[in-house]
């Protein structure tokens, strides 16, 4: 994976990550009438799974935006950043470059016909 694709996929997650945090604390603001920065604090301790408890949505729509939160947290934020990290960390040091997997594929094709019968 290139600078470039790293880039374009932290700045796609970031996005991602903020729209959600800011729209589910926007959402909680509006929908179970609190101060934006209690939401923000609501967002940040839901999104981290910490829940203190101290704040929590009473509204179906607030409740719904918790839900949402939640899951974009643990089932995509959360493996995505262990994904980009896991693959600039551990590199396969033995891993074949193009001239040698083309390399191979030719030698490959060469024991074929030769060994097959005419």
């Amino acid at each position: 994976m290139s600078n470039l694709q790293l880039r374009h996929k932290v700045l796609g997650l970031a996005s991602l990550l903020g729209f959600v945090y800011i729209g589910s604390a926007f959402t909680y603001c509006v929908a179970d009438n609190h101060s934006f920065w209690d939401s923000l604090w609501w967002a940040f301790m839901t999104f981290t799974t910490v829940g203190y408890g101290d704040q929590y949505p009473h509204s179906a729509t607030g409740r719904i935006a918790g839900i949402l939160l939640v899951a974009t947290a643990v089932f995509i934020v959360i493996p995505t950043v262990t994904a980009i990290i896991v693959t600039k960390v551990v590199g396969d040091e033995h891993q074949f470059t193009h001239d040698e997997q083309e390399e191979m594929k030719a030698l490959l094709k060469e024991i074929v016909q030769n060994t097959l019968p005419n």
